[in-house]
């Protein structure tokens, strides 16, 4: 992750639109990814864990809409999840779109 002080390597993970739904869990700041974030709407988005939110972004609520860089592409933050979610040992989540896309465009 870049475009902040420092670079970090950070692990992410891609899953569906769906997947917050299935946990039954909401945002604490912002919303989580939506059908139209996985139809190539044009926007890459990403959502935070907690611990990276906090880490990262001091917490604050002004993270909505901050531009970071993952392996060279602009991801712009539209939420972050509870300190009590886990997902594995991810620390943001894409739409698996993206990520589907991006291997195609490296084709």
């Amino acid at each position: 992750m870049t475009g902040l002080e420092k670079p970090e390597r950070i692990i992410g993970s891609t899953v569906s639109t769906e997947s917050f739904d299935v946990f039954g869990v909401g945002p604490v700041v912002g919303r989580t990814l939506t059908k139209e974030d996985g139809e190539g709407s044009g926007r890459e988005v990403l959502v935070l864990s907690y611990g990276l939110w906090q880490r990262r972004f001091g917490g604050g609520k002004r993270v909505l809409g901050t531009s970071v860089e993952l392996d060279g592409r602009n991801f712009t933050v539209i939420g972050v999840m509870p300190r009590t979610f886990e997902f594995g040992t991810a620390e943001l989540w894409i739409p698996i779109s993206i990520y589907a896309n991006s291997l195609m465009d490296r084709a």
